[in-house]
């Protein structure tokens, strides 16, 4: 399985930001009678905010240095990675030769290497070929970043704004995207070649397939 997330940063950390900026001005607005001479203004994060601080460390402590933002890469680039991908799946096929209807089922190892499932007799062939070839090979993996990045952070989205509404269920609003964080780590990416038609999803340890939006509702 393929583990990649990214660190619930930059749009987490600016709602975190602004959680505390807002709270620094109403206290800047409290009559100076309210408030002691000489001490330093306490301020508290609303529970929503602790709890969006609280999978931002979580995240962060999960992670390799990559980003997630609450604004990642939108769909249309995903969508250009996967013709890029297919393109270089088909010039492959052809420069081995190989033409006519080829079902090839491709999974991303944890080491960024692709292992290819077929019954096709030059099926070796084709996974060396695919390793052998470091664009096609980093097109595979960057579908795989930009789809587990797009699914963590929609649920990231979500989570938030029921947090903002209801403030009171933040944690189990937050214990949810923890729940699609896991999920998602924990499946493989898997990428179907058919009718020269290239289509991924990932699939988990049960062996369930589901795409980036699958399972994306969050219920109050």
């Amino acid at each position: 399985m393929t583990e990649i997330i990214g660190n619930a940063g930059q749009g987490l950390v600016g709602a975190t930001n602004a959680a505390a900026a807002r709270q620094r001005a109403s206290a800047a607005s409290m009559p100076q009678s309210g408030r002691a001479s000489g001490t330093l203004d306490m301020i508290t994060l609303t529970k929503s905010a602790r709890a969006a601080a609280a999978i931002m460390a979580d995240a962060r402590a999960a992670t390799a240095g990559k980003t997630l933002s609450l604004n990642p890469k939108g769909l249309n680039e995903l969508d250009a990675m996967m013709a890029e991908a297919q393109s270089g799946i088909q010039d492959m096929l052809q420069a081995l030769g190989i033409v006519g209807d080829t079902a090839l089922t491709i999974s991303v190892r944890p080491d960024g290497s692709v292992s290819v499932n077929s019954d096709h007799p030059r099926a070796a062939e084709i996974e060396a070929a695919i390793n052998g070839d470091p664009g096609l090979r980093n097109a595979l993996v960057g579908v795989h970043v930009m789809a587990s990045t797009r699914r963590i952070a929609d649920a990231m989205g979500q989570a938030m704004a029921a947090a903002r509404a209801d403030e009171g269920n933040a944690g189990a609003y937050f214990n949810w995207v923890r729940g699609i964080i896991a999920q998602t780590n924990g499946a493989d990416q898997v990428f179907t070649m058919t009718g020269g038609s290239l289509s991924t999803s990932f699939v988990d340890t049960a062996g369930n397939r589901f795409g980036i939006s699958d399972g994306l509702t969050l219920t109050a």
